[in-house]
C-alpha cells in the first residue's frame, strides 16, 4: 500500500506537536529527552518553511511573532537579558505558529482533528491520573502529580483543546460529526471529571465561557460577526498595550494611583512583602 508523501508530512508535524505540548508528567524520563529533541528539530523546520513557503507574507503570523519580540524587549529590559524562560516559549511559539500556518493552508480540518484530538486525549488523562494533597512520594509528603503539570495546568490546555474541537466539529455536516462530537466530549468530560476531584475557578470560568460561545457562534448574530471580523484587531492592540504598558511602566501608573490597585493584579507581592517581613522580625 502507496502512503501519500502529504500523509507522511502530516504524520511527521504531529510528532513534532507532540514534543512542542510535552506534558510536564515526562520530565526526569527518556521521554522528555526526546521531546527536547523533537522542540529543537520543529524550530529549525519552522525556520525553513518560514523562508520556503513564504509565510513572512502573511500579516496574522507576523503579528503574533512581533508579540514574541515585545516579550523579548519587556525581558531585556527588566531581566537586562534573554532569560532561559523566554527562550523556551519564544522557539515553542514560533514553532507554533509557523507549524500551523502550514498546515492550516493545506488541511485545516486535519491540522484542528490532530490538535484537538492530542489535548483532548491528554485532558482525558489527566482526570484520573493526579495525587490529591497527601498522597506524596513518602510520609507526609503534600504532592499534586498531575499529568499536564501544576493544578492550574489544565485551563492552559482546556483552552486551545476546545477551540480546535470545536473548528474541526463545524467543518462536518450534521449527519457526520460522530467523532468529532467524541473528541469535543472527550475535553469537556475529561475537565469535567478532574473538576469534581479539585475545583479550580479559572477553569471553571474558561469552560463556561467556551461553552457560551459555542453557542453564541451558532446564533450568527451581529456581535457575533463584529467579533469574528475585528477581534483579532481588537486582541492584538490591547495585547500590544499591555505589553507596552508593563514594559513603560504606564500601566502601572494607572493600576496604582488612578484605580488604587495593585499594579501585579493579584496582590501576591504585597501578601509575600508583609510574610517575608514578619519572618525577619521573628525568624
Amino acid at each position: 500500500m502507496k502512503i501519500k508523501k502529504s500523509t507522511l508530512i502530516q504524520i511527521a508535524i504531529l510528532i513534532l506537536f507532540v514534543g512542542i505540548i510535552e506534558p510536564t508528567s515526562f520530565i526526569g524520563t527518556w521521554i522528555h529527552s526526546l521531546c527536547g529533541a523533537l522542540r529543537t528539530m520543529a524550530f529549525l523546520v519552522s525556520v525553513l518553511l518560514y523562508l520556503k513557503d513564504r509565510i513572512y507574507r502573511e500579516l496574522t503570523e507576523n503579528l503574533l511573532i512581533f508579540f514574541i519580540i515585545l516579550l523579548g524587549i519587556s525581558s531585556v529590559l527588566y531581566s537586562k537579558k534573554l532569560t532561559a524562560d523566554y527562550m523556551y516559549f519564544a522557539k515553542n511559539a514560533f514553532s507554533v505558529i509557523v507549524l500551523g500556518k502550514y498546515m492550516m493552508k493545506r488541511q485545516p480540518r486535519n491540522f484542528c482533528m490532530m490538535i484537538g484530538g492530542i489535548l483532548s486525549l491528554w485532558l482525558l488523562i489527566d482526570a484520573f491520573t493526579w495525587n490529591i494533597p497527601g498522597l506524596g512520594g513518602k510520609p507526609g509528603d503534600i504532592a499534586f502529580s498531575c499529568f499536564l503539570g501544576t493544578k492550574t495546568t489544565i485551563t492552559y490546555y482546556l483552552l486551545p483543546a476546545l477551540a480546535f474541537d470545536y473548528a474541526f466539529l463545524m467543518s462536518f455536516p450534521r449527519n457526520k460529526r460522530l467523532f468529532a462530537d467524541t473528541l469535543l466530549m472527550m475535553a469537556i468530560g475529561g475537565t469535567i471529571a478532574y473538576l469534581i476531584q479539585m475545583p479550580i475557578s479559572t477553569t471553571i470560568v474558561c469552560l463556561i465561557l467556551q461553552l457560551l460561545c459555542m453557542i453564541l457562534v451558532n446564533k450568527k448574530t451581529f456581535i457575533v460577526k463584529s467579533i469574528i471580523k475585528y477581534g483579532f484587531l481588537i486582541t492584538s492592540l490591547l495585547n500590544i498595550l499591555l505589553i507596552a504598558g508593563g514594559t513603560l511602566g504606564f500601566l502601572d501608573y494607572i493600576m496604582v494611583n488612578v484605580l488604587g490597585e495593585s499594579s501585579d493584579l493579584d496582590g501576591r507581592r504585597q501578601i509575600w512583602t508583609m510574610v517575608l517581613a514578619t519572618f525577619s522580625r521573628r525568624p
